[in-house]
């Protein structure tokens, strides 16, 4: 017949039943009353509760890292995007201002000096219409009614003489 298995108290030793010392010598096994009866075999059991929720806890830490380097990472990305959308921007940008000061200063080459006439009677918008004009074409404007009214203001012959003109009309 097979052996039943025992285990000496002291060291734990597996025994069979023809030897009930163990190699110690302690003689813990040994059989003292009665018929020996084997110690039951505790069969080895998967972890604790304990630590299944250390373990999980652990899993759940390391997955939460990961999400939070995995977070940083996409951050730094769209903030390089950014940073490379706004340089890309700034750069057209720039092109555009050279562009449009390089057709400026062609148009500018080939075109002649500009002398433009206005007139009309009174209110009718002429200087409003001449800003215009020196905003947009840089050029200088020169109005006789200003000449004139400066010139009276200041008493000067031509002043004087325009006065005198002005009388005469009856304006």
């Amino acid at each position: 017949p097979p052996s039943t298995p025992f285990r000496c108290r002291s060291t734990n030793q597996r025994r069979s039943k023809q030897s009930r010392a163990c190699s110690m010598g302690c003689g813990a096994s040994k059989k003292k009353d009665g018929p020996a009866e084997p110690e039951p075999v505790k069969e080895e059991t998967g972890p604790s509760e304990e630590e299944l929720a250390k373990k999980a806890a652990e899993e759940a830490a390391q997955k939460e890292a990961a999400e939070k380097q995995a977070a940083l990472e996409a951050e730094k990305q769209k903030e390089a995007e950014e940073k490379k959308k706004a340089e890309e921007e700034e750069r057209k940008k720039q092109e555009e201002a050279e562009a449009e000061a390089r057709a400026k200063a062609e148009a500018e080459k080939n075109r002649g000096p500009l002398t433009c006439v206005i007139s009309g009677p009174p209110g009718s918008i002429k200087g409003k219409l001449s800003e215009h004009i020196v905003k947009n074409r840089g050029v200088k404007h020169v109005s006789t009614g200003e000449a004139f009214r400066d010139a009276v203001k200041k008493q000067t012959a031509a002043g004087l003489r325009a006065k005198d003109a002005h009388k005469a009309t009856g304006q």
